[in-house]
């Protein structure tokens, strides 16, 4: 992935920062995925005062994507209010590292600093260990036409 782009999905992803739903942490993080054919969703968190009944930027932002039909990804930009590089939680990258069994390509994660700094690291590379579909005897070949 190259930098231009990557700048692109960290600038869509912080557009969606003011739009979360934080009433108990107070923390927004924005998300943009970028489909195989350059579409960007964006994501932003949201939360209830009753625990565990939130949902994080990326998988609002893969939902949003779903939600348009779209499967393949290629990147994922995660922001938050504070600047500090994010990393998505255990139970996105789950998500995620699904979508790759979809498309059978790896999924970039771009992330920024309040210097500007980017990285960006792949979901197998950062998720090390995996289940998905495929352990479970299930073929998502059905999702690659779509």
């Amino acid at each position: 992935m190259n930098k231009k782009t990557a700048y692109i999905l960290i600038a869509e992803a912080e557009k969606v920062l003011k739009n979360a739903y934080v009433p108990v942490s107070d923390y927004p993080v924005g998300a943009a995925i970028l489909t195989d054919d350059d579409m960007i969703f964006q994501g932003c968190n949201t939360e209830s005062v009753i625990s565990g009944l939130g949902s994080c930027a990326e998988r609002n932002a893969v939902s949003h994507a779903i939600a348009h039909g779209k499967y393949r990804y290629k990147a994922l930009a995660v922001v938050s209010k504070d600047k500090k590089m994010i990393k998505p939680c255990g139970a996105c990258l789950q998500v995620l590292y699904e979508m790759t069994q979809i498309s059978k390509n790896d999924i970039d994660i771009v992330y920024t600093d309040s210097d500007g700094e980017i990285r960006i690291e792949s979901v197998k590379t950062i998720l090390k260990s995996t289940i998905g579909p495929e352990d479970l005897g299930k073929e998502l070949g059905s999702y690659r036409n779509r």
